[in-house]
């Protein structure tokens, strides 16, 4: 080791960053937590780790929510302090794609899983996958609730024997 060391440029710039991400955990956590998710995966912590940590030290988190969370993790004003919210990217198998066109849509809150079915464009399993993450909150449906209805939307058009029931 004695031919090689260290480089003090890489050392002190390494103290620096870890310094600065001390600082900003304990003065800030929330914003700490949203940084550290939106910036996933980096190989070092899964996402409930960093959530779990985040609520230890006292955020509150504010789960994914198909009216109210972006793609990303942001931070919500609650009780004089920064709740974090989970973002749409927090939902297992949801790709950005869909989040996209769930957040273009959303120029009103959805009021129901049709609602949301029609206006995003979004198929039977992403609204599956939604609700397996209990997403569906600002409906009022919790996580069975929503399994249970989102298990009766179908992808495929309506027969055409049963096109004219009502008449």
């Amino acid at each position: 080791f004695g031919d090689y060391g260290f480089p003090e440029s890489h050392a002190a710039a390494f103290a620096h960053l870890a310094y600065v991400s001390a600082w900003l955990k304990c003065h800030h956590p929330a914003a700490f937590a949203a940084a550290l998710l939106n910036s996933q995966p980096m190989g070092f912590y899964a996402p409930a780790q960093i959530v779990r940590d985040a609520r230890d030290h006292g955020v509150t988190v504010l789960p994914a929510d198909v009216n109210i969370s972006a793609w990303d993790n942001t931070l919500e004003p609650c009780d004089g302090a920064f709740a974090l919210r989970l973002g749409l990217r927090q939902i297992d198998g949801l790709s950005e794609a869909l989040a996209g066109r769930i957040t273009a849509a959303r120029d009103e809150p959805y009021a129901d899983l049709a609602d949301l079915k029609a206006r995003a464009g979004l198929d039977a399993r992403a609204i599956r996958l939604i609700a397996a993450a209990d997403g569906l909150r600002s409906m009022g449906l919790d996580r069975r609730a929503g399994l249970w209805q989102a298990r009766g939307l179908r992808d495929a058009p309506e027969l055409p024997l049963f096109g004219r029931r009502d008449e």
